[in-house]
C-alpha cells in the first residue's frame, strides 16, 4: 500500500528508488508510468489525473 505520497520530478532530473526487496518500488514505477492504475487516489501530471489524459497522452 502507498498512502499519503507526494513528489515532483523535474525536467531532466534523474531520481533514483533504493528500498528492500518487496517495499512496492516496482509498483511505484508502473504507477508513475502509467502502466498500472491506482484503486484509490490519484496520479497528477500538471495538475491532471493521468486517467483523464490517457496512457498515449501521457
Amino acid at each position: 500500500m502507498i498512502k499519503d505520497l507526494n513528489f515532483s520530478i523535474a525536467p531532466g532530473e534523474s531520481v533514483a528508488i533504493a528500498a528492500p526487496s518487496g517495499t512496492g518500488k516496482t509498483t511505484l514505477a508502473k504507477l508513475v508510468l502509467g502502466l498500472l492504475e491506482p484503486t484509490e487516489g490519484q496520479i497528477l501530471y500538471g495538475g491532471i489525473d493521468l486517467r483523464t489524459l490517457g496512457l498515449a497522452r501521457y
